[in-house]
Formats: C-alpha cells, sequence, structure tokens
C-alpha cells in the first residue's frame, strides 16, 4: 500500500508544472478493496 501511496505522490509531482501551464488535472483512479481484509480462500 506504501507504494501506491507513494508512487502517487511522485507521479502529481512529477506532472504538476504542465498541469498548472496547460490548465489540466490529474485523475486518480485506485482499487479501494486492497484496504479491506477478506477472509483467506477455502
Amino acid at each position: 500500500m506504501e507504494v501506491n501511496l507513494i508512487g502517487s505522490a511522485v507521479t502529481v509531482r512529477a506532472f504538476l508544472p504542465a498541469l498548472l501551464l496547460t490548465r489540466g488535472y490529474y485523475l486518480q483512479v485506485t482499487a479501494s478493496g486492497i484496504a479491506v481484509s477478506r477472509p483467506a480462500d477455502s
């Protein structure tokens, strides 16, 4: 989960100057299922 969080922050930091110049936006889509534990398969 840490890799997803840090990777997202690094990506935003890399593209932020270009997004500000072009008045673009950053849409982040994540999987929320990773944060929920589920029982092991039988």
